[in-house]
């Protein structure tokens, strides 16, 4: 399981309190007393607060200080004692806080469902948070995506919230009101928050979320009613599509149906169509996080294999440099001899045995860090045919006046050996030294030879699973807090 999130240095927070007066709230008082592992599905870790692995059980108690994280296609439950909580998403991880009769969920990455059938007391407090953002509800349905420590993102299927974000001064924070079948993004950028507030559609509604809904008509109802979102005709659409087997970009001959025009990214940047790779693929591009996902999406087989990038508005020759930079690498995964291509000739062999699990072969893409002096960029990988899974990430950082890629020298000041004394000594308060960790670890290490990336004003330095330690140990990110030469 991956370490626990880093809090912002930023203060940051929302204060989400549920206003809701609808038939959610119903029935007597619940005690906020202790939360429970309800059941699992697939691969889920717990770790206690001295970082030991637990073995999941049902209804198992959640202690503060608790990790639960979930793999690929694997889901937790989590209840406030019999009253139906929450359920975090496929590849997420969330953290237990108590203190007397105040009850957190931290959020550390990914994707968490809440649905607050009985109100808390009103001495009662729960919090779903993220490392810089707290969600304070006592009686609502929605969920909670949180993208990094600077955004997160509130849905609201029943009941009315108010959302408020304060910056590094008090003239910065705002406040707003959110409403069913209303979505907020509440982000803080360069010390100063923001709210954004937009309606949302049924087809939103993810499928971790849809499957909590689709047996709970009276639930339906409620949405209904309160929000104008039409669960129970999608959940029906969705049925009759399975049906149909219809497939809008993959013809009957398993080759793409794409036209040949080029697809635009952000500012009217073209980055390519995805035609000329051979293979049955689906595009899509979030303005939002500035991503391009191209996916391996036949039907009929059971994969997640994906490549994303960013696309940067090409203001400066750099900024050209870089985006061309990012498409190389996407061709190569889809390439001839790239990753894309061997899975497809793997499983379309007709030598290759039958399974139920999930091949994966994916780069996610994330940006960490813009400014006029520098770009961030973290690629994240994990590979599964069967057998053990491997995973990791590969950083970029950039100026994005030339397109030159930096080595960490030219972002922190110190030399060769200073900055593989700030490395180790990182790694030691991280992590600590003994038979999985040893001090020489990285006392070869060169300048070039550290992968990094930025985040909030700070460089990390990553490690892979078996690049500094023994597979078992899994892989390492620590931070260097010192500051920047370059902003």
């Amino acid at each position: 399981m991956g370490h626990k999130g880093r809090f912002c240095r930023v203060l940051a927070w929302v204060l989400v309190a549920a206003l809701s007066g609808s038939a959610a709230s119903c029935g007597g008082r619940t005690e906020a007393a202790s939360m429970k592992l309800r059941k699992t599905e697939g691969k889920v870790e717990v770790e206690d607060s001295k970082g030991k692995d637990i073995e999941p059980e049902e209804q198992m108690h959640l202690y503060s200080g608790y990790l639960v994280g979930t793999r690929k296609e694997s889901y937790a439950w989590i209840d406030l004692d019999h009253v139906k909580l929450t359920k975090v998403d496929a590849k997420s991880e969330v953290e237990i806080k108590k203190k007397k009769d105040k009850l957190e969920i931290v959020v550390n990455s990914g994707n968490l469902f809440f649905n607050i059938t009985e109100p808390l007391g009103e001495d009662e407090t729960l919090d779903i948070r993220s490392s810089s953002m707290v969600v304070g509800i006592r009686g609502t349905c929605g969920w909670v995506e949180v993208e990094d420590d600077s955004r997160m993102r509130v849905y609201i299927l029943e009941g009315k919230v108010k959302c408020s974000v304060a910056g590094e001064e008090s003239a910065d924070g705002v406040t707003t009101s959110v409403l069913a079948g209303e979505m907020a993004e509440m982000k803080v950028s360069k010390g100063k928050a923001d709210i954004s507030v937009e309606e949302i559609a049924a087809n939103q509604i993810p499928d971790f979320v849809m499957e909590e809904l689709e047996d709970d008509e009276k639930l339906h109802e409620r949405i209904l009613d309160d929000s104008g979102l039409d669960v129970w005709e999608e959940l029906e659409e969705d049925a009759a599509g399975q049906e149909g087997g219809e497939e809008d970009t993959v013809g009957d001959t398993g080759e793409e149906d794409w036209q040949e025009e080029e697809s635009l990214g952000q500012g009217g940047v073209s980055f390519g169509s995805s035609s000329s790779y051979g293979l049955p693929v689906t595009e899509t591009y979030d303005p939002a996080t500035r991503i391009r996902r191209v996916t391996l999406d036949p039907p009929g087989y059971q994969l997640e294999v994906y490549h994303e990038i960013p696309v940067f508005e090409e203001t400066t020759v750099g900024y050209q440099k870089i985006n061309q930079h990012f498409r190389e690498l996407e061709k190569v995964f889809f390439g001839p001899n790239g990753e894309a291509q061997s899975v497809w000739g793997y499983v379309t062999d007709p030598q290759t045995p039958e399974t139920r699990d999930t091949y994966i072969a994916s780069w996610g893409a994330r940006i960490t860090a813009e400014t006029p002096e520098l770009v961030s960029v973290r690629l994240y990988y994990d590979w599964y045919m069967g057998g053990t899974t491997s995973y990791g990430d590969k950083c970029y950082v950039f100026d994005p006046e030339t397109g030159e890629q930096l080595v960490i020298t030219d972002v922190i000041d110190g030399t060769e050996e200073e900055i593989r004394g700030l490395v180790q000594e990182a790694l030691r308060a991280e992590y600590g030294f003994g038979d999985a960790l040893s001090a020489d670890a990285i006392k070869d290490y060169e300048v070039d030879q550290f992968d990094f990336y930025v985040l909030d004003g700070h460089v990390h330095v990553g490690f892979d699973k078996y690049e500094i330690a023994a597979g078992a140990a899994g892989s390492f990110d620590v931070e260097l807090e010192v500051p920047l030469k370059r902003n």
